[in-house]
């Protein structure tokens, strides 16, 4: 094996490591955000809010209803 070819092995499993570690901080930031977007104060929150609140539930691949 070419030392070209080892660096793109050692590149891609670093690369597939940091994918798995966002993988799993993002369905950590899921799961806080679909348990407490229930308690949420809507009535404090203007509209803009809370529309930028559910394009970032969206985002996250939270299904919410508005």
């Amino acid at each position: 094996m070419s030392d070209y070819s080892r660096g793109v092995e050692a590149a891609s499993f670093v690369y597939k490591e940091t994918i798995n570690e966002y993988a799993k901080e993002n369905a950590k930031l899921r799961e806080l955000v679909d348990e407490l977007y229930p308690l949420a104060d809507y009535g404090a929150m203007n509209a803009s809010e809370l529309d930028r609140a559910h394009d970032l539930m969206r985002e996250l691949g939270i299904e919410v209803d508005a």
